[in-house]
């Protein structure tokens, strides 16, 4: 038996329902947020460079400020030698404190430190603990 296409019944499509229309945000409320956030990040970077020179400048500073202190107390000893008064001048390794010592010129006796050794002892055995003691700076 033989079908034709006549034979068939059309089949039965439904009908599509309307689509429910989708308000969009509108353009310039998007444009402006972006436009917010660019500006937001171009301050950031401005921001960031301020503060890299600004940590740049510092750093100097503090070299120049160290080469100036060791000068000086190159200097204080340089002229110290030549009066018949033994003090010698140096700033602690540890502490970063500035050491004078005075010392008898016959005998090469300390006679006198300022910081006082003890004090220099207790500065550095709080440097040695500062990992020990605390996790973070304050």
């Amino acid at each position: 038996m033989m079908t034709t296409i006549e034979t068939f019944a059309p089949a039965q499509i439904p009908t599509a329902k309307p689509v429910e229309s989708v308000t969009p945000r509108p353009a310039p409320a998007v444009d402006a947020v972006m436009k917010t956030i660019r500006d937001v990040s171009a301050q950031t970077q401005q921001v960031n460079a301020q503060i890299a020179e600004q940590r740049n400048a510092a750093a100097e500073q503090m070299e120049k400020m160290k080469a100036r202190l060791d000068e000086a107390i190159r200097t204080l000893n340089e002229s110290i030698d030549m009066n018949p008064n033994n003090l010698q001048f140096s700033v602690d390794a540890v502490s970063k404190k500035i050491m004078v010592v005075v010392t008898d010129q016959v005998t090469g006796e300390t006679v006198r430190q300022v910081p006082a050794e003890a004090l220099l002892r207790v500065a550095h055995n709080i440097e040695a603990m500062k990992g020990i003691l605390f996790d973070k700076v304050l």
